[in-house]
């Protein structure tokens, strides 16, 4: 497994070896122990699957208390992947990266907890795994509205008028408004 850091503190992409043959592909996508090396201690709970048409958006999403620290793949398809750095001792609090994953690829996402995520999906039936640190908790959760004008994400979105985006989403708090709302 390859690891090189984003421009995010502790933001990391892995990519692993992948074996080829006539019959398919091979890869290890986790080991703990290289994990923990590379990216601390973490155990993680629960493991998400979301499928979703082209050009569908999704987040912010942060969960607070209880942050949720998370390893995301594409299994099917390709999305720009954003993270947005809502740590506030962090030296690029308030920055936000994006990358392209894609199934054929075969590359990880590390986002430590504390850390805003969304993506945009740009392929029907696209698949994304999410191996998370903690559970989910709906109490914690928060959305940060995708378009907020402080963030300034360059979405590429295809087709404005064809966007789905949940009502969740749509109606997300503002960037600064998250910070004014926590306990």
């Amino acid at each position: 497994m390859k690891y090189k850091s984003l421009d995010i503190p502790d933001v990391v992409l892995m990519t692993p070896e992948s074996f080829y043959d006539k019959r398919g592909v091979f890869m290890e996508t986790f080991l703990q122990a290289e994990f923990e090396e590379r990216c601390g201690y973490y155990s993680f709970v629960q493991e998400n699957i979301a499928t979703s048409k082209a050009n569908t958006l999704r987040g912010i999403h942060v969960q607070s208390p209880k942050p949720q620290g998370k390893i995301v793949t594409v299994l099917k398809g390709r999305i720009f992947d954003v993270i947005v750095d809502l740590r506030s001792e962090s030296p690029t609090f308030g920055k936000w990266i994006s990358i392209d994953l894609s199934a054929c690829q075969h590359e990880l996402l590390w986002i430590p907890p504390g850390l805003g995520h969304g993506y945009y999906t740009y392929d029907d039936n696209t698949t994304v795994l999410y191996k998370c640190t903690d559970y989910y908790d709906r109490s914690c959760e928060h959305v940060i509205n995708w378009y907020d004008s402080m963030l300034n994400i360059k979405w590429p979105i295809a087709n404005s008028n064809d966007l789905l985006v949940s009502n969740k989403d749509s109606n997300g708090q503002s960037f600064s408004s998250f910070f004014a709302n926590l306990d």
